[in-house]
């Protein structure tokens, strides 16, 4: 997936010579934390709610004197619309920036990307994990839950349909633990997130005390 695919096109951008007073107002305004910096159509620095504060206010500026030159980052760090969304996560990760201006050919600037747009991303592409389990006795007659198999499933179906989906996909799976016993409970999560568990469902029948438990998170 390329950087162009998941940017924000609508960019805010300021000039050096701007207030840091005006820059903050700007930012506040529009409810962003940053803003390249653009000089003659190029992009010459990125400066942050926390540059205004650590490089200006701290130091003495007065943001009602002091210009967005003085308390930029030079040299900004930027990708291009051609670049992998993995590539400017790599690049955020090596200079522990949250923020990406986006270049076109021209070195233009026409959008951002944020930490935030490539996270919420990849947990778009993340299929869902139902986990089937069965409460099995011990010896000592403590019950508890033994894993009996899972099923993935694609992230474009409705969470309210993740379960009911997995048991009739694990029972059509020849060989599968749930085609062969049916399962005491089912946990759906994304891969990579904290377990979900869905809506209930109960069933009887086969010896098996088959119970679902309803628990969001």
């Amino acid at each position: 997936m390329l950087v162009r695919d998941v940017m924000q096109r609508e960019v805010a951008v300021i000039g050096p010579d701007v207030w840091l007073a005006l820059a903050a107002c700007m930012m506040r305004d529009r409810d962003v934390g940053c803003l390249p910096v653009i000089e003659d159509g190029r992009l010459i620095g990125m400066i942050t709610d926390r540059d205004i504060v650590v490089r200006g206010v701290a130091e003495g500026l007065n943001p009602h004197h002091a210009v967005v030159r003085e308390a930029m980052l030079a040299n900004a760090i930027a990708c291009s619309t051609e670049h992998t969304v993995e590539q400017a996560r790599e690049l955020m990760a090596t200079h522990l920036i949250k923020h990406l201006p986006v270049l076109d050919r021209r070195e233009g600037v026409v959008g951002l990307i944020s930490l935030r747009d490539i996270t919420s991303q990849f947990a778009k592409c993340r299929p869902h994990q139902v986990t089937f389990y069965k409460r099995v006795t011990g010896g000592a007659g403590h019950v508890h839950s033994v894993e009996v198999g899972k099923v993935y499933l694609s992230p474009a179906i409705k969470k309210d349909d993740v379960v009911p989906v997995a048991v009739v996909r694990s029972r059509r799976t020849a060989g599968s633990p749930a085609g062969t016993r049916r399962p005491t409970g089912t946990k759906s999560k994304k891969v990579t997130e904290a377990a979900c568990w869905l809506h209930p469902w109960h069933r009887t029948g086969g010896g098996d005390d088959l119970q679902g438990h309803a628990r969001a998170s």
